[in-house]
């Protein structure tokens, strides 16, 4: 018995050689807007920034970008090609400041994909991701409750985060694929799910890539206010897992901040704390935007068949 053809590769097909320059133009037009803008907003503080606390902060939030991609990686067994996936996750970057919510994980499964692996297999990862994303998230905001200075709603949001820590036991992500199947009303195949022995090394990753972003929100939240770097850092962990939950925002911007305000509130007032995020949503952009074309040089090393 014949065995059945397999579909062709995305690169291979001409809708999507159509859409990728397509996609990554307005990608890039977005991202430059964005740095445009948050470089408009920065001007008058840039005093305050013109400080070898910000070069820190920056290199930081670069590390941050790095060691999430990595945590991408570690999701699949590629062997030495790890370096195609993470320069992969950089290019798909531009999706996430198209308006949308889904652009970054729609350039994230391709752009992975384009590196060797079964499509099938990047898109069951991709949700795997997220859990991750959000259980590392909360393990850093839920540091909050050492301080007695957060708020009381704050600290009581920080305590219940830990319960998230519940996505890396190995039925968890099955259980959550079935939700999204009925959501999609598409079969997903159980057997292209990242195994569970995957999970804990990609969280300990995203821990660690949270720590490096928010201690660079924290560098320069501390040249607005005296802030404990500690606590900033986990605030900053809060606001980011908040704006990453509402979908429809770009990089969840307003949300991130409201939330950043309010769990800030005892060290410094609403206008720091806005400056102090515009600041480092310029350095984050930034970061990004190195890490982006470092993945446009890298390309693939390895293109395999998938």
């Amino acid at each position: 018995m014949a065995e059945a053809q397999r579909p062709a590769p995305l690169r291979d097909r001409r809708w999507y050689r159509v859409v990728r320059p397509v996609f990554i133009a307005l990608g890039l037009a977005f991202l430059i807007l964005a740095i445009a803008r948050s470089w408009a907003d920065v001007r008058d503080g840039s005093q305050e920034l013109a400080s070898p606390a910000t070069v820190v902060a920056m290199a930081l939030a670069l590390v941050g970008v790095v060691l999430v991609a990595q945590a991408w990686t570690v999701l699949f067994d590629v062997g030495e090609r790890t370096g195609g996936l993470r320069a992969a996750y950089y290019r798909a970057l531009v999706g996430k400041y198209i308006p949308g919510g889904v652009f970054q994980a729609m350039g994230q499964v391709a752009t992975t994909h384009e590196e060797g692996v079964p499509l099938r297999t990047a898109t069951a990862a991709y949700p795997a991701s997220v859990l991750v994303t959000i259980a590392a998230g909360s393990a850093v905001a839920s540091l909050l409750v050492l301080f007695s200075a957060a708020p009381g709603l704050v600290r009581i949001a920080a305590a219940l985060s830990l319960c998230t820590i519940v996505v890396l036991h190995r039925r968890t992500l099955p259980a959550f694929l079935a939700v999204l199947e009925r959501i999609a009303r598409r079969r997903i195949e159980a057997s292209v799910l990242p195994p569970p022995r995957r999970l804990f090394p990609a969280w300990v990753l995203t821990v660690a890539g949270f720590l490096a972003s928010g201690g660079s929100f924290a560098l320069i939240a501390s040249q607005y206010a005296s802030v404990p770097l500690v606590y900033a850092t986990a605030a900053y962990s809060l606001g980011w897992l908040a704006g990453f939950l509402v979908v429809p925002l770009p990089a969840g911007v307003g949300v991130r901040e409201a939330v950043l305000a309010s769990a800030l509130a005892p060290f410094a007032g609403v206008g720091v704390v806005v400056a102090a995020s515009v600041a480092h949503r310029l350095v984050t952009l930034l970061a990004e935007a190195l890490a982006l074309a470092g993945g446009g040089r890298r390309a693939a090393t390895v293109r395999e068949p998938s």
